[in-house]
C-alpha cells in the first residue's frame, strides 16, 4: 500500500487525548489517526452507497 504523509492542525487537547489512548493500546498516535480516518472513510462511502440504492429503489 502506498501512503503519504498527511500534515494537519488538531486542538491540543484533543492530541493530548489521542497520545493518551495510543499509550494505552501500546500504538502511535498516527496509527490511530490513520485508523480513525479510515472508518470515517469506510462510514461515509457504505452511506453513499446505501443512499445511492434507496434512491434507486424510490
Amino acid at each position: 500500500m502506498n501512503k503519504i504523509i498527511l500534515t494537519t492542525e488538531i486542538d491540543a487537547g484533543l492530541n493530548q487525548a489521542l497520545e493518551e489512548i495510543a499509550r494505552f493500546d501500546n500504538r502511535t498516535a498516527p496509527d490511530l489517526a490513520d485508523q480513525a480516518i479510515r472508518n470515517l472513510v469506510d462510514e461515509r462511502v457504505a452511506t453513499r452507497e446505501l443512499l445511492h440504492h434507496g434512491l434507486q429503489l424510490v
